[in-house]
């Protein structure tokens, strides 16, 4: 397990940072995720660097990112992705990887949502409050970096930044 500075803010003696064994639930279809995340893996394979803290599209913004309190950015994805549980998941549908693309919640109830870009189904799971979704997280692999889980913030991004520079670079010879 990951070293955790225990004066985040976000972490209390009570806050358990352990991964999370509660099943992936949900299952439904949700192509338009699917393909960003294939996009994006895509682009980072061919050694493309888009701007890290360009944000990865949120429904509902409550959990803030780095100094700024930035919505969830595609850096802080980088380095989930890259080290398993809890950035990544097996698919219950397929078996393939599901991918983390939103993590956030209330004070009492909060989760992750996951995509498998094979199967194209989006997935759920319940973690706990928000608290422990940030000191989760940041356990995994933001403590430390640019991009720790910081706090609440108010600001969901529909992704129409991060769509517009994906496909500039593909563009782009």
């Amino acid at each position: 397990m990951a070293s955790f500075d225990r004066n985040t803010p976000l972490h209390t003696p009570s806050t358990s940072i352990a991964p999370s064994v509660q099943p992936l639930t949900g299952g439904q279809r949700d192509p338009g995720t699917a393909a960003l995340v294939r996009t994006l893996q895509a682009t980072w394979s061919l050694g493309l660097a888009p701007d890290p803290w360009l944000p990865f599209p949120q429904r509902h913004g409550n959990l803030g990112y780095g100094p700024g309190q930035s919505p969830l950015p595609i850096g802080a994805l980088r380095l989930l992705w890259s080290g398993g549980p809890p950035g990544t998941q097996p698919c219950p549908a397929c078996r393939n990887t599901a991918y983390l693309v939103s993590a956030g919640g209330h004070p009492s109830v909060g989760g992750l949502d996951f995509s498998c870009p094979v199967c194209e189904s989006r997935w759920q799971q319940s973690t706990g409050g928000l608290r422990r979704v940030a000191a989760m997280l940041n356990a995994a692999c933001l403590a430390g970096t640019v991009f720790e889980a910081s706090g609440p913030q108010p600001r969901p991004d529909d992704g129409s930044t991060l769509r517009a520079a994906l496909a500039a670079m593909e563009q782009t010879p």
